[in-house]
């Protein structure tokens, strides 16, 4: 697992309906659409490989916007690379 985390960049691949961020050769999170009725704003749900790596609270975030859920993904899986926890926050360089 520490070559997937050091040696590649995230990819992102459509499967079905579901957005698979790819690292290495390895699905690690995805974007999938959000069908609960009682958050119709919301249209994507992040889905982190818990068992696998730490999600430190990314699991199960709701967005609006498809390009923000992938860009707190990405940023996600770089500092939990680095065993640190993504703020954004903190880390003002997200798209408006």
């Amino acid at each position: 697992m520490d070559e997937i985390k050091s040696l590649h960049k995230p990819q992102w691949n459509l499967v079905g309906v579901d957005w698979h961020m790819i690292v290495g050769n390895q699905s690690v999170a995805k974007i999938v659409p959000n069908f609960e009725p009682g958050s119709p704003q919301y249209k994507w749900v992040t889905i982190v490989d818990c068992d696998v790596f730490e999600d430190h609270g990314w699991h199960a975030v709701d967005y609006r916007d498809l390009d923000m859920a992938k860009f707190d993904l990405e940023q996600w899986w770089h500092f939990m690379c680095r065993g640190e926890r993504y703020k954004p926050n903190l880390h003002s360089r997200r798209p408006k």
